[in-house]
C-alpha cells in the first residue's frame, strides 16, 4: 500500500481530517500538501480548514487541516 493510499484511507475513516503533524506521526509523510494535491487531481474533494493552536513556546500559530468532503464522479 502506498503512502497516498494510506492517507486516503485515514481521511475516509476520520471525518475530522488530518494535519501535517498527524501525517508525520502516523505515516512519516513530511509533504502532506503534495499528497493532498495528488488526491485532488485524482478527483477527491478535500477542504483545507485553517486552525489556530500553540507552538512549543506557547505562541499562537496557524496550521491547516485537510478534510475529505467527497469524490467527483469519473
Amino acid at each position: 500500500m502506498t503512502q497516498r493510499e494510506r492517507i486516503l484511507r485515514y481521511l475516509k475513516e476520520n471525518p475530522k481530517g488530518i494535519t501535517q503533524a498527524d501525517a508525520i506521526k502516523y505515516f512519516g509523510a513530511y509533504r502532506l500538501s503534495d499528497v493532498i494535491l495528488k488526491l485532488r487531481r485524482s478527483g477527491y474533494v478535500i477542504e483545507t480548514v485553517d486552525e489556530v493552536g500553540k507552538n512549543r513556546y506557547g505562541e499562537p500559530t496557524t496550521y491547516g487541516r485537510y478534510i475529505l468532503r467527497g469524490e467527483i464522479a469519473k
